[in-house]
């Protein structure tokens, strides 16, 4: 509260005054967090139906990741949401995930999500220590028509740091429900785990 005293006289007569100015400042209640929703099925089929082998498709760009590498901005083709944030282009780590978000490689494993370290805002297909240079090709491509284009990351026989047991699989945003799917064709292991999910 600020208040400023004064005199008036008009006259014989004099007045005294006080006038306050209170202000009050009341603190906003802290934003609401943006939550989404996410369910997931786990379909066990003999020949991977929906498996679209991207290194025998036309239209597919390779893309060149050395060990530990984050890709440039990717253009998905189409607005995808993610935890209720709409994204027009991805990130890809050569250690098995896609990030919405500029972040680091993720070597050598997964992270709890979300999380104070980089990276997040990611989906994993197999977050390991995976080795590009030492065989196999990482390629995208977006396929389909609108409304159901599909944008698609294809790990192809990417073998793990410093060499051998190759995984092949592939993570496809959908643009029909904003989803996602993780398509495994090949997951040798190397003695540890294989994180794989989405998580803000």
């Amino acid at each position: 509260e600020t208040c400023s005293m004064g005199r008036l006289d008009v006259g014989l007569e004099a007045w005294t005054w006080v006038a306050c100015l209170t202000v009050t400042v009341t603190a906003s209640p802290a934003p609401t967090p943006v939550q989404a929703s996410y369910t997931y099925a786990t379909t066990i089929t003999d020949g991977v139906p929906d498996f679209v082998d991207l290194s025998n498709f036309t239209g597919a760009t390779a893309l060149s990741l050395s060990d530990d590498s984050v890709s440039s901005a990717l253009p998905i083709g189409f607005s995808f949401t993610f935890f209720s944030q709409a994204y027009s282009s991805v990130y890809v780590s050569s250690n098995g995930f896609v990030s919405f978000a500029l972040s680091s490689s993720g070597c050598c494993s997964g992270q709890v999500l979300p999380n104070s370290a980089s990276p997040n805002g990611l989906i994993a297909g197999c977050w390991e220590d995976l080795d590009p240079p030492e065989g196999g090709e990482v390629l995208y491509a977006t396929v389909g028509t609108s409304p159901n284009r599909e944008f698609i990351v294809h790990f192809h026989d990417i073998e793990h740091y410093p060499s051998g047991n190759p995984v092949d699989f592939q993570i496809a945003l959908k643009e029909q429900d904003m989803g996602f799917e993780i398509r495994h064709k090949t997951l040798a292991g190397n003695g540890g785990d294989h994180p794989g999910g989405g998580g803000g």
